[in-house]
């Protein structure tokens, strides 16, 4: 292909057959060289995305292989959140209850997580939520877009169930 802009559908169907199998070979390399897992399916998800945004684009397009591979990898950092995003904890406080506790399998370590998760299943749900957000390691901008807030809010709505965590622990050891 020359730097020209290809104009017409058959060229664009015949870049794509040449093309495809390629890019995701070499999406799937790309993945695998930064310690991404990308299985096929996915791999071919996000190319054929790519692809289509490039049909859509095509008469303007003057490099179509590098048109493609830069929405490539758009598409991939989108996949990459969207799959982030899924990941659920089975129970809000099980992150959490690891970190509180010591790790050398004494009994108090054990009962001060079961606290813990107990502690945290009294919070509401919102505050379930963001520090379960919290302990995946999400980005404050993330943990406000989960909860429909603005950062600041997310900020305060995540200390607030800190310190009611804290306080529930404080009356747990006045007991």
């Amino acid at each position: 292909m020359t730097s020209e802009a290809p104009r017409t559908p058959d060229e664009f169907n015949a870049f794509f057959r040449a093309k495809y199998a390629l890019l995701v070979a070499r999406l799937q390399r790309f993945a695998r060289a930064r310690g991404i897992e990308l299985n096929q399916y996915d791999a071919e998800a996000v190319v054929s995305v790519a692809f289509k945004e490039m049909a859509d684009d095509w008469p303007q397009v003057r490099d179509p292989m590098g048109y493609v591979w830069h929405r490539t990898g758009l598409r991939l950092m989108d996949h990459l959140r969207s799959c982030k995003r899924e990941v659920e904890l089975c129970d809000p406080g099980q992150r959490l209850a690891h970190m509180a506790g010591a790790k050398d399998f004494e009994p108090e370590a054990h009962v001060d997580a079961w606290d813990m998760e107990n502690h945290i299943g009294q919070l509401s749900g919102r505050e379930q939520r963001i520090l379960q957000l919290y302990a995946q390691g999400y980005s404050k901008a993330e943990q406000a877009e989960a909860l429909n807030v603005t950062p600041g809010n997310a900020g305060v709505i995540l200390f607030r169930a800190k310190q009611k965590l804290m306080m529930q622990q404080g009356r747990q050891g006045q007991r």
